[in-house]
């Protein structure tokens, strides 16, 4: 989500920014997911930190040593997947629609690192 809200900010103040570094940024998601869109905004306008989805140390790394520390950190609720509030997918959602619609208009030169076996910020968004 990092990746996705620097190159909205590079975007927006363009005048000030020369160049950006991304690492994967997240401006696609999973077709299937996107399908819900409608049933989630629902789900957000009511209850809004009800999770709709969860991420494991997996989904985010392929090191071992990275996924158990992201597993048994605190902060992340050892030994659970982390949730995805309903509102923080929308959010992501329509940050991600808000980076395609510029696309066409970025005029900042850019590089941009996708990992190619990424399950979470799939890599044909960085196209």
């Amino acid at each position: 989500m990092g990746g996705m809200i620097a190159i909205s900010v590079t975007y927006r103040m363009k005048h000030l920014v020369k160049a950006g570094v991304y690492s994967a940024p997240a401006l696609m998601i999973q077709p299937a997911l996107e399908r819900l869109y409608g049933l989630v905004n629902c789900i957000q306008a009511l209850f809004p930190k009800l999770p709709v989805s969860r991420l494991g140390g997996a989904e985010l790394c392929h090191n071992p040593v990275i996924i158990e520390d992201y597993e048994n950190d605190i902060l992340n609720t050892p030994g659970k997947k982390k949730p995805v509030p309903a509102r923080t997918a929308i959010q992501l959602y329509k940050g991600i629609q808000a980076a395609n619609e510029y696309a066409t208009d970025f005029t900042t030169p850019f590089l941009l690192m996708q990992g190619a076996e990424d399950s979470v910020c799939l890599p044909q968004g960085a196209k």
